[in-house]
């Protein structure tokens, strides 16, 4: 690639990097120099639209939770039956209730009737004042443990806890992919700040070495040597500055301001760490004990486990179908007395009631007991579901574990090599110095040299990333980073 290509190169780049910037909405956050690994996870954890899709995926289920409850809020009802004709008063009747199922089966029941006629039906004839009834039905099979109120109840309920779950399962995607695009975005940065360093070194020794052929130190061959040298370092930066404006805009799709508009990261903001100062951590045995602790909270886990509660509701609701329909009902009754409407006539119990009984089943139970056997069969596909994930996550929590430790031992051997490196490269630069050594020598050590050192960068952005990978895969990706504020 020649110089006007990468000047051309380098002049498109920038050109697209202003365009992002005009186009990008300013957002409202003021950055400081710096950007740490919490502040951006706080920032995203409270402004990104995920953060909020996962708030109201929770509160979504907490109000189908409220709507079930509805089953049992009471129903008040009431009906006017009049018939008049050939100038007669045939009848008059009124009725109205209040009906109100009870948590635990029955349903209580209170109601007012009034009739009256010339052609009423035996069952209508009631004192001249009504009647008022007050009792309950009773379940004695069916819907006596469960039926399909207090299922819907229960499954409502259980909704809203695989709310909490899925909310934060979409917080766990979240963080992981917000933590990765910041630990290559800080090793971007690490790696354009270095091939500067070494870009400005390559051009003083250009120019050194130009000084030295007009003064018949070096040979011409060696103005080329270090020219090509610089041009190829300077081709190396474009290449990291390239990889760092990249990185940028994808750190940016993380960020937004307290309007829900989303914001570009400024050019003055740098990374708040150093990535040739940050070792790699170790998981120590105690934390490991505690990553397979919280593996059995991990949220897909629990949402598996709430399907399958789920599932054993509905196979327990489908039971109840098989058994027969039986149901008691009593009414204790009273009438006024006189025209007032607080006093009534409250005889003794045994003497103003109405009760009765009634029985229904069918005689194959075919519908109740196909639709009782899918039940239990999905439950138990469940339970194996909840298995099968469970031995995954293990797995990817060891081996998360694993690769956070061979990284530590690579990064330990690298920091050597990056000594050794130096001190070769520095015993190189003292023989160049004294005439004994040359500009392509010179230039293979630095070569090294700059490969280790983006290595080491490498190594501690790969830790800190298998490091939230590892939480990540407990189930709690801001544990080490951000407390998760309910």
């Amino acid at each position: 690639m020649t110089v006007p290509q990468v000047a051309n190169k380098l002049i498109r780049l920038w050109l697209f990097h202003l365009a992002c910037l005009l186009i990008a909405r300013p957002g409202h956050t003021q950055f400081s120099s710096t950007l740490s690994e919490k502040e951006f996870l706080e920032l995203v954890q409270r402004y990104h639209p995920v953060s909020y899709q996962a708030a109201f995926t929770s509160e979504t289920a907490s109000q189908l939770a409220n709507a079930a409850r509805g089953h049992f809020d009471p129903v008040a009802a009431a009906s006017w039956d009049n018939k008049r004709y050939d100038q007669k008063e045939y009848w008059r009747l009124l009725q109205t209730e209040i009906k109100a199922p009870l948590l635990f089966g029955p349903d209580l029941k209170a109601g007012y009737e009034n009739a009256d006629g010339l052609y009423l039906d035996s069952p209508h004839i009631l004192p001249q004042a009504g009647l008022v009834y007050m009792g309950l039905s009773i379940p004695l099979a069916r819907d006596l443990l469960t039926d399909e109120r207090r299922t819907a109840l229960r499954q409502a309920q259980n909704m809203r806890q695989m709310g909490v779950a899925e909310q934060e399962m979409l917080l766990n995607e979240l963080f992981i992919q917000a933590v990765k695009a910041y630990w290559d975005w800080t090793y971007a940065y690490a790696s354009l700040q270095l091939y500067r360093q070494f870009v400005e070194l390559a051009r003083v020794r250009f120019n050194a070495v130009k000084q030295g052929y007009f003064r018949g130190f070096f040979a011409a061959i060696d103005t080329v040597e270090a020219l090509i040298v610089l041009q190829t370092r300077q081709i190396s930066q474009q290449e990291a500055q390239q990889q760092y404006i990249n990185a940028t805009l994808h750190l940016s799709n993380f960020l937004w301001d307290e309007k829900g508009l989303p914001m570009l990261l400024p050019d003055t903001v740098r990374p708040a760490i150093r990535l040739d100062t940050l070792a790699v951590p170790i998981a120590s045995d105690r934390e490991r004990l505690r990553l397979l602790q919280l593996l059995q909270d991990h949220p897909e886990l629990r949402h598996r486990r709430l399907k399958v509660r789920q599932l054993e509701l509905e196979q327990r609701l489908r039971f109840n179908f098989l058994l027969p329909d039986i149901r008691l009902q009593y009414n204790f009754l009273a009438e006024p007395l006189g025209p007032n409407p607080m006093q009534w006539n409250f005889s003794p119990f045994h003497n103003n009631f109405k009760y009765g009984a009634s029985f229904r089943m069918p005689l194959l139970l075919r519908t109740a007991r196909g639709q009782y056997q899918a039940a239990r069969l999905k439950t138990r596909i469940s339970r194996y579901d909840v298995d099968i994930k469970e031995l995954e996550l293990r797995n990817k929590l060891n081996q998360a574990l694993n690769d956070l430790a061979q990284t530590a031992l690579q990064a330990a051997i690298n920091t050597n090599m990056v000594v050794n490196y130096q001190k070769l490269n520095e015993a190189e630069i003292a023989k160049f110095n004294i005439g004994e050594s040359s500009v392509f020598l010179l230039n293979q050590r630095e070569i090294k040299l700059i490969e280790t050192l983006l290595k080491s960068y490498e190594l501690s952005a790969k830790g800190r990333k298998h490091l939230a990978e590892l939480y990540y895969r407990a189930g709690r990706p801001w544990d080490n980073y951000v407390p998760l504020t309910k």
